[in-house]
């Protein structure tokens, strides 16, 4: 089975206080994205699908020498939305990585480590257990299954 990236890039970054988009500032030098992106290079994707939003001409501008298939989530419904923006380009039976390019520092030993475990089953999700996770949605367990995501105001 092949396998697909899709890489949520349409949020405004409120938060930030910024009239960027949140996935064009930059870390070490580069934009947030742009570390996802090398990243992602390292896992012999088949495609690499970029959702945007927000500021997108710019955004997509700032990336011509990369391969993506860019798709526009034109009204940001949160993350769930922004997946759905990208079923109608996935191909049926690929396995689909989903990713935050807000996320600039996942490693690809992570990845690799998450694409295997995903191929023993019909889901893998990779999340980290906070003493203090102010400001993060939670995901939610029943035994040793995802049950739910919710938005830290939610939890």
């Amino acid at each position: 089975m092949a396998l697909e990236v899709v890489i949520l890039a349409a949020g405004k970054g409120t938060r930030m206080r910024s009239q960027k988009p949140k996935v064009l500032h930059e870390v070490a030098g580069q934009p947030l994205l742009q570390h996802v992106l090398n990243t992602v290079k390292g896992i012999n994707a088949k495609r690499v699908h970029v959702i945007y939003g927000h500021e997108g001409e710019l955004v997509k501008k700032s990336f011509l020498d990369e391969k993506i298939n860019w798709i526009e989530q034109i009204e940001q419904k949160g993350t769930g939305h922004a997946v759905l923006q990208a079923l109608p380009f996935l191909e049926a039976n690929n396995d689909v990585l989903i990713l935050y390019a807000d996320v600039p520092l996942l490693s690809l030993l992570s990845l690799l480590s998450l694409i295997e475990k995903g191929s023993q089953s019909a889901l893998a999700v990779l999340t980290a257990h906070l003493d203090e996770p102010f400001g993060l949605g939670r995901i939610l367990y029943e035994k040793d299954s995802v049950v739910g995501i919710v938005e830290e105001k939610d939890a």
